[in-house]
């Protein structure tokens, strides 16, 4: 069972603290599967089109044209660019190959520029703009410093593809060790979790379907909190 749990990425630290009982519906008993929607794969195709564009020179099509000039800006911070790099590290957070059976955490770096001692860390974001950043950028920063020791100064950035300033979270390597701490608590209360099977319902505004967007509702249809049932229901009167 803990093979589910490793390697660790955020999305699934991320996933478990939205709700531990979709987490598990999901990954662990899967008994459901998330629901496909436009909004969810716009965001794919659009990652898909700006990886392409950086890593094989490909022009982005008209579809996704309007993202250009934002590519031509961040193509000017200095120092070497990668696109969708997998990183991992084993658990003495030591640099391995993100395939490698002792990955103990993971990350895919949507744009990385490596100049020197800093790095500039990208995530493209094609949701509305939130505020603060999750601590995703520091757990991507993290698996980026220990993959390239001459890195001293991590720059992280979300970037939102609708507008707005970037979401900032920068730190330098000696940062490293109080952040990592926080997250092996994650990983503590997700190692419990699976330990004793103990995965709770929790609701949120993600239980049902979205109101400016075409997001479905929750899938887990047996969970108390899901409002995606009702929204079944009426459509059937």
């Amino acid at each position: 069972m803990y093979g589910e749990l490793f390697p660790v990425s955020w999305s699934k630290i991320e996933a478990f603290h939205t709700c531990a009982y979709q987490y598990a519906s999901f990954r662990i008993w899967r008994a459901w599967k998330p629901l496909p929607f436009d909004e969810k794969n716009w965001g794919v195709d659009v990652h898909h089109a700006l990886e392409h564009n950086l890593v094989d020179g490909e022009p982005l099509t008209e579809r996704y044209i309007q993202y250009q000039p934002m590519m031509d800006k961040l193509a000017k911070i200095p120092g070497t660019h990668y696109g969708e790099l997998k990183l991992a590290i084993d658990s003495e957070l030591q640099p391995v190959d993100y395939d490698s059976p002792h990955a103990f955490a993971v990350c895919i770096i949507d744009r990385l520029a490596l100049n020197g001692a800093d790095a500039v860390c990208i995530d493209y974001k094609t949701g509305k703009r939130k505020d603060p950043p999750s601590r995703q950028l520091d757990f991507s920063g993290i698996i980026v410093a220990q993959n390239f020791p001459e890195v001293e100064r991590l720059h992280n950035m979300f970037i939102w593809t609708q507008g707005g300033p970037p979401g900032r979270r920068m730190y330098t390597r000696d940062r490293i060790p109080v952040l990592w701490e926080g997250f092996m608590q994650d990983i503590e209360d997700m190692e419990w979790a699976y330990k004793h099977n103990a995965f709770p319902q929790r609701p949120s505004g993600l239980c049902g379907p979205g109101s400016k967007s075409d997001y479905p509702g929750c899938p887990v249809l047996d969970c108390p909190f899901n409002k995606r049932r009702d929204a079944i229901k009426g459509s059937r009167r």
